[in-house]
């Protein structure tokens, strides 16, 4: 008796169709996975800018005789962030920026506390350029001012804010107290009830 060496017609039509069905399902699978992050960064996405922050940034920029311009994005922890520009006139102006990011992902006081500790953590001499954070106080638990990245982090125990300045020649002293006048509306108030801004540039 000879045995057939080809497949039935059923499964030859049968197999393509379990073949597409899976990579259907894993397509399906990457792409939920992929949009989380931007989910997130959307529940109050229009809010993370705010006018009392605009405010405050201009009034430090002022020097440089341009606008500040205030843009909501979605930072690289797929968080919502503002990022407040600003450019003084001319090709070689100096350029000025502050953003803004809020962090509402789970355990935001013991990541900053982690944080901190990691900073602050030399074991034999340190390193050339080394700076300890400098805390803040004020601001709620392990607030602090991590020099190498020009970064105030702090929380008020349900959002993880970070503020970044980038001011060119200007002192330590301004920068903090500038990032302390960012961060202050978002420490006080649920930063989803802050006044938006209504425009986007502030003249």
């Amino acid at each position: 008796m000879r045995h057939s060496l080809t497949t039935p017609v059923s499964k030859r039509l049968w197999l393509p169709r379990v073949i597409v069905l899976a990579l259907m399902v894993v397509l399906v699978s990457a792409c939920g996975s992929s949009s989380h992050p931007r989910a997130t960064a959307t529940r109050w996405f229009s809010r993370v800018c705010n006018t009392t922050t605009g405010s405050a940034v201009r009034v430090a920029f002022q020097h440089l005789a341009g606008s500040v311009l205030a843009s909501s994005v979605t930072g690289n922890n797929g968080m919502p962030q503002c990022n407040y520009v600003s450019r003084g006139p001319g090709a070689k102006a100096d350029h000025a920026s502050l953003t803004v990011n809020v962090d509402d992902g789970p355990q935001v006081v013991f990541r900053l506390d982690r944080t901190d500790e990691e900073a602050t953590q030399i074991f034999g001499t340190p390193p050339p350029g080394w700076h300890a954070p400098i805390g803040q106080y004020g601001l709620g638990t392990s607030a602090a001012w991590y020099i190498a990245n020009q970064q105030l982090m702090a929380t008020n125990g349900r959002y993880l804010f970070t503020v970044t300045v980038q001011w060119p020649h200007a002192k330590r002293a301004a920068m903090i107290k500038l990032a302390r006048q960012a961060i202050a509306p978002y420490m006080k108030k649920d930063p989803r009830r802050l006044s938006p801004t209504a425009i986007t540039s502030y003249p």
